[in-house]
Protein backbone atom coordinates (compact mmCIF):
# COMPACT_ATOMS: atom_id res chain seq x y z
CA UNK A 1 0.00 0.00 0.00
CA UNK A 2 2.78 2.63 0.52
CA UNK A 3 4.09 2.05 -2.79
CA UNK A 4 0.82 2.84 -4.53
CA UNK A 5 0.79 5.80 -2.34
CA UNK A 6 4.62 6.52 -3.46
CA UNK A 7 4.06 5.49 -7.06
CA UNK A 8 0.46 7.89 -6.87
CA UNK A 9 2.38 10.97 -5.24
CA UNK A 10 5.50 10.68 -8.02
CA UNK A 11 2.74 10.92 -11.01
CA UNK A 12 1.35 13.75 -9.67
CA UNK A 13 4.20 15.68 -8.80
CA UNK A 14 5.12 15.08 -12.54
CA UNK A 15 2.53 16.14 -13.80
CA UNK A 16 2.11 19.41 -11.70
CA UNK A 17 5.32 20.46 -12.32
CA UNK A 18 4.90 23.71 -13.85
CA UNK A 19 8.39 25.40 -14.30
CA UNK A 20 10.87 25.10 -16.73
CA UNK A 21 14.40 24.33 -17.40
CA UNK A 22 16.31 27.11 -18.43
CA UNK A 23 19.02 27.24 -20.74
CA UNK A 24 21.46 30.32 -20.75
CA UNK A 25 21.36 32.69 -24.14
CA UNK A 26 22.98 35.84 -24.47
CA UNK A 27 24.81 38.22 -22.15
CA UNK A 28 23.22 42.02 -23.03
CA UNK A 29 24.51 45.37 -21.98
CA UNK A 30 22.66 48.49 -22.35
CA UNK A 31 24.39 52.14 -22.23
CA UNK A 32 22.58 55.33 -22.42
CA UNK A 33 22.30 58.54 -21.75
CA UNK A 34 18.69 59.43 -22.36
CA UNK A 35 15.37 58.73 -21.46
CA UNK A 36 13.40 55.74 -22.13
CA UNK A 37 10.62 54.34 -20.85
CA UNK A 38 11.53 50.74 -22.25
CA UNK A 39 15.30 50.30 -21.91
CA UNK A 40 15.07 46.42 -22.11
CA UNK A 41 12.27 44.33 -22.02
CA UNK A 42 12.01 40.48 -21.75
CA UNK A 43 11.49 38.65 -24.91
CA UNK A 44 8.28 35.47 -24.80
CA UNK A 45 9.51 32.05 -24.41
CA UNK A 46 12.65 34.10 -21.50
CA UNK A 47 13.77 35.20 -18.22
CA UNK A 48 15.95 37.47 -17.63
CA UNK A 49 18.39 38.18 -14.52
CA UNK A 50 20.40 41.39 -14.05
CA UNK A 51 23.39 41.44 -13.06
CA UNK A 52 23.86 45.23 -12.82
CA UNK A 53 21.81 48.46 -13.09
CA UNK A 54 23.22 51.88 -12.66
CA UNK A 55 22.48 55.12 -13.05
CA UNK A 56 24.28 58.46 -12.54
CA UNK A 57 23.18 62.20 -12.69
CA UNK A 58 26.31 64.08 -13.73
CA UNK A 59 24.78 67.06 -11.44
CA UNK A 60 25.89 64.51 -8.47
CA UNK A 61 28.73 62.91 -7.70
CA UNK A 62 26.68 59.79 -6.63
CA UNK A 63 25.33 56.88 -8.38
CA UNK A 64 21.93 56.14 -8.13
CA UNK A 65 19.77 53.15 -9.23
CA UNK A 66 16.38 55.28 -10.71
CA UNK A 67 14.92 53.07 -12.99
CA UNK A 68 11.55 52.22 -13.75
CA UNK A 69 9.95 48.49 -13.60
CA UNK A 70 6.78 47.75 -16.06
CA UNK A 71 6.03 51.59 -16.49
CA UNK A 72 5.42 52.01 -12.84
CA UNK A 73 5.75 56.00 -11.83
CA UNK A 74 7.99 55.73 -9.09
CA UNK A 75 11.69 55.08 -9.58
CA UNK A 76 12.86 51.54 -7.79
CA UNK A 77 14.92 53.86 -5.93
CA UNK A 78 18.45 53.31 -4.15
CA UNK A 79 17.98 50.00 -4.10
CA UNK A 80 20.36 47.11 -5.49
CA UNK A 81 19.12 45.85 -8.54
CA UNK A 82 21.88 43.16 -8.84
CA UNK A 83 20.56 39.44 -9.17
CA UNK A 84 16.67 40.89 -9.67
CA UNK A 85 14.70 38.24 -11.89
CA UNK A 86 12.44 39.56 -15.15
CA UNK A 87 9.87 37.43 -16.48
CA UNK A 88 8.62 37.92 -20.11
CA UNK A 89 6.80 41.42 -20.90
CA UNK A 90 8.64 42.53 -18.13
CA UNK A 91 10.14 45.90 -18.90
CA UNK A 92 12.96 48.22 -17.44
CA UNK A 93 13.08 52.36 -17.68
CA UNK A 94 14.87 55.24 -17.58
CA UNK A 95 14.12 58.65 -15.25
CA UNK A 96 15.93 61.64 -16.51
CA UNK A 97 16.96 64.34 -14.22
CA UNK A 98 16.93 68.58 -14.88
CA UNK A 99 18.07 67.24 -18.43
CA UNK A 100 17.96 64.40 -20.79
CA UNK A 101 22.18 64.20 -20.66
CA UNK A 102 22.51 65.00 -17.29
CA UNK A 103 21.25 61.28 -17.43
CA UNK A 104 23.56 58.08 -17.19
CA UNK A 105 23.11 54.62 -16.78
CA UNK A 106 24.60 51.07 -17.78
CA UNK A 107 22.34 47.63 -17.75
CA UNK A 108 23.76 44.09 -17.85
CA UNK A 109 21.35 41.29 -18.43
CA UNK A 110 21.88 37.23 -19.07
CA UNK A 111 18.69 36.10 -20.71
CA UNK A 112 18.01 32.54 -20.63
CA UNK A 113 15.63 30.42 -22.76
CA UNK A 114 12.72 28.52 -20.65
CA UNK A 115 12.47 24.82 -22.13
CA UNK A 116 9.48 23.15 -21.36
Amino acid sequence: MKYIYTLLYVAISAMSFAQGNLQFNQVLTFVGNTTETNIYSVPPGKVAKITKAIQKFSSTSSYNLEFTFNGANNPIGNNDMSGMWLRENDFLGSIVGSSPYDNKWILSVIEYNVIP
